[in-house]
């Protein structure tokens, strides 16, 4: 075993959103969002905190040394 720490992927919930609007904010991940035009805030809050029907959206998070865990990627499918 390397000394990556353990992925989990699992289906969002509704405490996600500011795991997703932090990794939303970071440059790396702006640069390379396959969302075009890149949302304001609000309108991210609006698109992403409910997914509409036949969309499963999927959460990708790591567990940090702390004990807590952190959201690493997004991905909604249609």
């Amino acid at each position: 075993m390397g000394d990556f720490p353990t992925l989990t992927i699992r289906g969002q919930r509704t405490d996600d959103i500011e795991g997703l609007l932090a990794l939303w904010d970071d440059e790396n991940v702006l640069n390379n969002a396959a969302e075009l035009p890149y949302f304001d805030e609000n309108a991210f809050r609006e698109h992403y905190a409910g997914a509409s029907d036949g969309t499963h959206v999927l959460i990708a998070e790591v567990g940090l040394p702390s004990g807590r865990k952190q959201i690493v990627g997004g991905a909604w499918l249609h």
